[in-house]
């Protein structure tokens, strides 16, 4: 019997139901409050939560992500935009 007389199991299982409840949280959050600026063309856009999760990204240079941009449809290292209430 483990924590509050439950199977070490269930334990687990609602440990990581919590982590992967807050993950997407976070990523949902990201994806709301943040936009991105094609460095070959100048397209701002936004990302869904899904596309927000799965693509590289790194903090050189005050943050990019490796995407596809929906206008010149060329990948490149977009760069990270805090977006703003008049954006939405």
């Amino acid at each position: 019997m483990g924590l509050l007389g439950m199977d070490s199991t269930w334990g687990l299982a609602i440990w990581l139901a919590l982590i992967i409840v807050g993950i997407y949280l976070l990523v949902r959050w990201h994806a709301g409050s943040f936009g991105y600026r094609c460095r070959k063309c100048g397209c701002e856009f936004h990302l869904s939560v899904l596309k927000d999760f799965i693509t590289p990204h790194g903090l050189g240079n005050g943050g990019w992500k490796f995407l596809k941009c929906p206008k010149c449809r060329r990948w490149s290292r977009a760069t990270v935009l805090q977006r703003t209430k008049e954006d939405s």
